[in-house]
């Protein structure tokens, strides 16, 4: 009966996990990412659409929606925000369903078969590959130059921005992506029983963390530290023991700040970039004023202004034939669909990643309550960071968040039946 009913897919179970596991490599591993024609790299995301409308009674109501809004988003974008470039708003459409991609993969491997958890440690094995050899990769280069993290995020000559690439360091896409997998390890320290798995566990977390403070990525080391609080504070269940993880949480929230500003240098040659964050961030606390940690909130404000103008479809950013440069840095995927598409356009993008994680969590159900509650914590954490952020070509969070982590968790439904643990 099983083997008929494989007969009724258009590829095999094993078939499957090879197209995921060589779709992660080449969007994850620093080598293989930029080494790939963007055209290549794209076709090979989205021809896994032809799998999902090809399979009968998968995901029919969320593709449908993907699809209506995708539409919808394409036709604000030709006719308005991108003023007749077609070019433009195509690749929009591309990049919204490669985003979208990863979530749906997870969802048709769970449509495939539901026994073949192999098949899920496969992946697992092939995304726990990059994101430690990676770390590891981007640790020693960051031993040499601790400022290589920030210059992948920036931009550099185009050679040397090759070379670093091509030794496999983590940009600032796959370090985002990295930071949400090490919230996740902290979860299965705290929900496994074994010693093993225990120590397997804080041990990732540990080093991933390590790593995350060495990137320099303030917002990803304060979304980081934010998220393991909360996922211990999920775990505890002792009352008394909650208000003193409230105190410590508040002592610590002094004493960081304070600590940040002694760490003059990560490097004998290098300041800080951590410190002089904190730094401002205490200039602003003192003054009140917003230009003190930076330019990113009157960028947003700026954006936010330019939304009010148009609320409902948004601003064109192509105005004769002239492209508006300042609309695309709003450094702020939320606010920048809202000053160019609107309410609208924003929602397009927006509602189809809330059915993809209620799709995803709809699959939860034998799992750990404490797991699926870090689950959540991990998708509010993304859309926070899309309004601090722009997270539109991260497709390595993607497959972090819809992809890695649901597959992971899978792992846990068996003990689950059997001992109802936590």
């Amino acid at each position: 009966m099983e083997n008929s009913r494989h007969r009724e897919h258009l590829l095999s179970p094993r078939a499957l996990t090879f197209y995921i596991c060589v779709a992660a490599l080449c969007y994850n591993m620093p080598c293989f990412k930029y080494a790939i024609p963007y055209t290549v790299q794209g076709l090979l995301l989205l021809s896994s659409y032809i799998i999902f409308f090809y399979e009968s009674n998968f995901q029919t109501r969320n593709l449908f929606i993907s699809l209506a809004c995708s539409l919808l988003l394409f036709i604000i974008t030709i006719f308005f925000t991108y003023n007749g470039y077609w070019t433009e708003a195509i690749n929009e459409i591309i990049r919204f369903y490669r985003f979208l991609a990863p979530g749906y993969l997870y969802l048709l491997l769970r449509h495939y078969t539901f026994s073949h958890k192999k098949l899920g440690l496969i992946i697992l094995s092939i995304f726990s590959a990059i994101i430690f050899y990676t770390s590891t990769r981007t640790i020693i280069e960051l031993n040499t130059n601790p400022m290589v993290a920030r210059l992948l995020a920036a931009g550099i000559v185009a050679d040397d921005l090759a070379i670093i690439r091509a030794a496999n360091v983590a940009g600032y896409q796959l370090s985002y992506a990295i930071g949400f997998a090490t919230i996740i390890c902290l979860a299965f320290a705290l929900h496994y029983k074994s010693k093993y798995s225990k120590l397997t566990f804080t041990f990732a977390y540990l080093f991933l963390f390590y790593f995350v403070f060495r990137t320099q990525y303030t917002t990803l080391l304060i979304l980081t530290t934010l998220g393991s609080y909360i996922v211990m504070y999920i775990y505890s269940r002792n009352k008394s023991w909650k208000q003193l993880f409230i105190v410590l949480s508040l002592f610590l929230a002094v004493a960081v700040p304070f600590f940040m500003l002694m760490l003059s240098q990560l490097h004998d040659r290098e300041t800080s970039m951590i410190s002089m964050k904190f730094t401002q961030l205490l200039d602003f606390s003192r003054t009140g004023d917003l230009s003190a940690v930076g330019n990113r909130p009157s960028l947003y404000l700026e954006a936010f202004d330019r939304f009010l103008i148009s609320p409902l479809i948004g601003n064109p950013v192509y105005i004769y034939n002239q492209a508006n440069i300042s609309m695309y840095h709003s450094h702020s995927t939320l606010f920048s669909y809202l000053q160019s598409t609107g309410l609208v356009g924003t929602l397009c993008v927006y509602v189809p990643l809330f059915c993809l994680y209620n799709a995803i969590m709809h699959n939860m159900k034998e799992i750990s309550p404490f797991l699926k509650e870090c689950y959540k914590l991990v998708f509010v954490m993304l859309i926070i960071l899309s309004v601090v952020n722009p997270i539109d070509y991260c497709f390595e969070i993607s497959f972090i968040v819809f992809l890695f982590i649901p597959l992971l968790i899978d792992q846990t439904r068996n003990p689950i039946r059997k001992n109802h643990d936590h």
